[in-house]
């Protein structure tokens, strides 16, 4: 089971009915949401909103609509290199 669960979202609401039941989702789980706003996809005051370095502390990420999930995720992924690069 997910101990740090993280949303990741790009165009996923397309109604206000989708923005509602993300908000849902997220309460929910109590995972926190990175909008990467190529949409008005969750509300940026709901407390469970957070910025994209909330991603490398994720164990689950769960990607609604990425156009580009690889590079959303291994953006943030620390790599074991000394810089988190993944270079030594």
């Amino acid at each position: 089971m997910a101990e740090h669960p993280v949303i990741v979202v790009d165009r996923a609401a397309r109604t206000a009915n989708g923005v509602k039941l993300l908000v849902e989702l997220a309460e929910i789980l109590q995972a926190p949401v990175v909008d990467q706003a190529s949409r008005m996809n969750f509300p940026r005051t709901h407390y469970l909103n957070r910025p994209p370095s909330v991603i490398g502390q994720a164990d689950v990420i769960i990607g609604l609509e990425l156009s580009d999930y690889w590079g959303t995720v291994n953006s943030w992924i620390d790599n074991g290199g000394e810089d988190g690069s993944g270079r030594p």
